[in-house]
């Protein structure tokens, strides 16, 4: 990410976390003819803010971040989804703390 005087500025890496059953995603019809569907899509992540020069700062999800979209077939084919809720983002050693909120987030989901 270029600082605004164009010099080299931050790297932000996001990292998705391993599968977990307590954050659970979903697929449901909400109609038989024509078909349409729900989907939500639930993930934590941890976020790494490198700085120039060296250091960096590493974020959580304080909660699961939710993608939602409707649905008109499954597999979902170029569906655009959306956040359902802003997702704070915390400091690793101090969940207490919100140092980051993410407003938005658009995601293409495009089959399995």
């Amino acid at each position: 990410m270029p600082a605004e005087n164009g010099a080299q500025g931050r790297t932000i890496i996001i990292e998705q976390d391993g599968m977990d059953e307590k954050v659970p995603s979903t697929v449901r019809r909400t109609q038989v003819t024509p078909p349409k569907y729900e989907l939500h899509e639930a993930t934590t992540f941890t976020m790494t803010i490198e700085q120039p020069g060296g250091g960096h700062t590493v974020l959580v999800t304080k909660e699961p971040m939710v993608l939602t979209a409707e649905l008109t077939s499954f597999p979902p084919q170029r569906v655009q989804c959306t956040l359902e809720k802003p997702v704070e983002l915390v400091d690793q050693k101090d969940p207490t703390k919100v140092l980051a909120v993410i407003e938005d987030f658009p995601v293409m989901v495009n089959g399995l």
